[in-house]
């Protein structure tokens, strides 16, 4: 029979906070930036900076949808979670375990994306100003 080993919930309860605060913080981080490059574009018209301008519209746009799958992935895992610890008296299984890693590892690949988005744009903008 085989055994699976098992962690307690608030273990990683703490996560999913931080994670739904953080991509909160970046759908609004990603207006107010989507907002200053409306800004840029009515200020500039010649060829170059339109084709910035759309590239990072762009980017905004994947990345604000990128933003939204993650929370409702993150609602979903909260669910599971909720049923695992239910099913297993306040304990998660290993596969949970490994699930949970798994969407850790989305989140800061994502995170990792809008800060190196973030600086692009502020080096376009930079260049500009």
């Amino acid at each position: 029979m085989a055994q699976h080993q098992q962690y307690h919930i608030s273990r990683i309860s703490n996560e999913h906070s931080d994670w739904n605060r953080g991509t909160a913080f970046y759908l609004d981080e990603t207006s107010i930036l989507s907002n200053r490059l409306q800004e840029i574009s009515i200020v500039y018209s010649n060829e170059d900076v339109k084709s910035q301008v759309e590239h990072f519209q762009n980017q905004f746009i994947i990345q604000k949808n990128n933003l939204e799958e993650l929370k409702k992935k993150i609602k979903n895992h909260e669910h599971h979670l909720s049923q695992d610890a239910i099913h297993h008296a306040q304990h998660l299984t290993k596969e949970t375990i490994e699930e949970h890693d798994q969407l850790r590892g989305q989140y800061m690949d994502l995170v990792k994306v809008i800060v190196e988005l973030k600086h692009d744009f502020y080096k376009f903008v930079a260049s500009y100003m």
